[in-house]
């Protein structure tokens, strides 16, 4: 909550997909072509993409007219 008051939701959210999505990406097709499927498969990085998930989840309500409000 604290980052998203001090940098903004926009950039919140560019930083988020470059640091944690990207990088889920990159692993993922790692593990893929390890694993000789290439299905773009989480496998034991599924915990970073539920978190991810979540994350945009929780903050989407702000872009939304009427959203919920959690804090109060």
């Amino acid at each position: 909550m604290l980052v998203v008051q001090r940098k903004g939701l926009t950039q919140f959210w560019q930083d988020r997909a470059i640091r944690v999505g990207v990088i889920l990406l990159l692993f993922s097709a790692l593990y893929d072509l390890l694993d000789g499927s290439f299905d773009f498969t989480t496998g034991h990085l599924w915990f970073i993409n539920k978190i991810n998930n979540l994350v945009y989840l929780y903050y989407s309500h702000s872009i939304v007219p009427g959203g919920f409000d959690v804090m109060s």
